[in-house]
């Protein structure tokens, strides 16, 4: 079983230090994570790195660029928030709730207007 954790933790892990950081904010982190290993249809454990206890973004990135084939850029730019590097750009779940609201009522108006 692959365990995900933000920048933050992870720093405090190679510190062995205890460094405070938002549990909220480090799941929704393992979330986008599992979405995007969902949406990609591949595996994503091979971002992190077991033996410096990091993860490297530009292979997340380069997932994020296969799936702009199959899916819009609101959609990438939403699985790109929740896996943002830095805690502090990363939503938690109370504003990630707030930013699924927003893309939803864009995405009906949308709809609305197609019909």
């Amino acid at each position: 079983m692959v365990i995900f954790k933000g920048a933050v933790f992870l720093k405090g892990l190679k510190s062995n230090m205890r460094i405070p950081s938002n549990n909220y904010k480090n799941d929704v982190f393992v979330l986008g994570v599992c979405l995007v290993h969902a949406a990609s249809l591949a595996p994503c454990d091979d971002i992190f790195n077991y033996e410096d206890l990091s993860w490297n973004q530009k292979l997340l990135d380069q997932k994020f660029e296969t799936l702009k084939e199959f899916y819009s850029s609101i959609i990438i730019n939403f699985l790109r928030t929740m896996t943002a590097e830095l805690e502090i750009e990363r939503p938690d779940f109370i504003e990630l709730n707030e930013h699924l609201d927003r893309i939803l009522k864009i995405y009906l108006k949308e709809e609305v207007i197609k019909h």
